[in-house]
């Protein structure tokens, strides 16, 4: 069972209180606190996750961005060349 699956069984265990008495409202304060730190919980794991797969991206779109904007600066240039108004400019 991982991490995420502990987490969830964790929750599942929660019930939300009825508040009915000062009793009542001290246990749905302390389920938020409880809650919080579940989200917490699960917002370490999903970063823990998910960051080296964004590093990873970055890596990737660097190494293409390298080799095709030089490309893309090409395509510009050619149809600045290739309009209708700069083909006239250079005849005239």
């Amino acid at each position: 069972m991982n991490n995420l699956e502990l987490l969830q069984s964790e929750f599942k265990q929660q019930s939300i209180p009825q508040i009915k008495s000062d009793i009542d409202y001290n246990l749905a304060s302390d389920t938020v606190a409880y809650l919080k730190r579940f989200i917490d919980k699960a917002e370490t794991e999903r970063k823990a996750e998910v960051t080296p797969l964004v590093e990873t991206k970055k890596q990737i779109d660097l190494k293409f961005k390298t080799f095709t904007n030089p490309l893309e600066e090409m395509v510009v240039k050619i149809k600045l060349l290739t309009t209708p108004a700069t083909l006239f400019a250079s005849q005239g």
